[in-house]
């Protein structure tokens, strides 16, 4: 017997646009969710090294702040290297939920993580870094590269 855990989200109504429409409603999210998330992990991961990336972290934590998916080395970004901060998502819902998954406050953590990581692995502030969006659905990758600026 699967074990589930139901996360409720309510919305006032005259708050509503055409993306929190899609976000309103009851999710059921499977107890496995860990092992879904590492296989789809292992996914980007092979799709990024097929790409010409060199994985330097998975899963990368820094105390109780949070993870980065997967930092990769790009040697080939606008023509220099890039340090690549990259955020995996998978729904099985739809390619727009995937697509959707990536909030503001998310991006404003990986951007505190991502300060944290260059200082802890004592990489230099001159070198060039991106952040980039990996959504997944049914086995198809859409990568987002330069999320932000």
């Amino acid at each position: 017997m699967r074990k589930y855990i139901y996360l409720i989200i309510f919305q006032e109504k005259r708050k509503l646009s055409l993306l929190s429409i899609f976000s309103s409603y009851i999710y059921i999210m499977p107890k496995n969710n860990r092992k879904i998330g590492a296989k789809n992990e292992d996914l980007a991961t092979k799709y990024l090294q097929s790409q010409g990336y060199t994985i330097l972290d998975r899963n990368w934590h820094w105390s109780n702040r949070g993870e980065i998916d997967i930092v990769a080395l790009d040697p080939k970004r606008f023509g220099r290297e890039y340090v690549v901060f990259v955020e995996v998502k998978y729904r099985a819902s739809s390619k727009l939920m995937s697509l959707m998954a990536l909030n503001y406050s998310k991006i404003q953590q990986i951007k505190k993580l991502a300060q944290i990581y260059l200082e802890r692995k004592n990489i230099d502030r001159s070198q060039f870094i991106s952040f980039d969006f990996i959504a997944i659905h049914q086995n198809e990758i859409q990568h987002i590269k330069n999320i932000m600026v």
